[in-house]
């Protein structure tokens, strides 16, 4: 299955905090 890797390796995926920080904290 080279497309399931393909997929994580061009969409790495952040940290959510730096991504969406939690509006919550």
């Amino acid at each position: 299955q080279p497309e399931q890797r393909q997929r994580q390796d061009n969409l790495p995926l952040p940290p959510p905090e730096v991504s969406a920080p939690d509006p919550n904290s």
